[in-house]
């Protein structure tokens, strides 16, 4: 289980998104 790199690979994606 690894959802905190989940978590910052989707914080960057989402950063990007912006």
């Amino acid at each position: 289980k690894r959802s905190k790199y989940s978590v910052k690979y989707i914080e960057m994606l989402y950063k990007k998104y912006c």
